[in-house]
């Protein structure tokens, strides 16, 4: 019985209101303790200037996906890096697996 934990983490800024597509972003934690975005790999705590060196808007939407193998710590370098690059947080849990 194996429990897979998904962190699904939606950043998002102010509720857009006009006619414009909302962008969604994945970010995907890696077991080799960094963060994918795309085809890219980098590390966790440099994730939201990353972003915005891609010009990511700050109403993206930004999901952050972690394993089981995620630990704390990568997890909290990618909510801070995000945070500090003026991204705002809603954060919620999805946990997966049979039991």
């Amino acid at each position: 019985m194996r429990t897979t934990l998904l962190l699904l983490v939606l950043f998002t800024g102010s509720v857009v209101t006009s006619a414009h597509a909302q962008t969604t972003i994945v970010i995907r934690l890696t077991s080799h303790q960094t963060c994918q975005i795309g085809d890219e790999e980098v590390p966790c705590a440099d994730v939201g200037a990353k972003l915005r060196a891609m010009h990511a808007k700050q109403d993206s939407d930004i999901h952050v996906i972690a394993g089981p193998t995620s630990s704390y710590e990568l997890v909290s370098a990618t909510l801070t890096s995000l945070k500090d690059a003026g991204y705002r947080l809603k954060v919620g849990y999805v946990a997966t697996g049979s039991d």
